[in-house]
């Protein structure tokens, strides 16, 4: 695949990530306020949300390798026919 095919794919996947990670800080922030007894500390919710976070763009980051590689074996393999 060439880079001008790829660039788009990865800007898609880097939005989704992005989008996701405004979602993660919105449900921190849901569980801050909706926890009426023991009111988590705003330390709790940014280590939450970062954890989400870096978690996410650990999984971007394998997702996109992964595919890169199986990319490369297949034109790999159609190179050696």
């Amino acid at each position: 695949m060439t880079m001008r095919r790829e660039r788009p794919r990865i800007l898609f996947i880097l939005a989704i990530q992005l989008i996701a990670a405004a979602a993660t800080l919105l449900f921190g922030v849901l569980i801050w306020r909706l926890s009426s007894t023991d009111r988590p500390s705003a330390a709790f919710l940014i280590n939450f949300t970062l954890a989400l976070m870096l978690l996410l763009a650990l999984f971007g980051a394998i997702m996109i390798y992964l595919g890169r590689k199986r990319r490369a074996g297949t034109t790999d393999n159609d190179a050696k026919r």
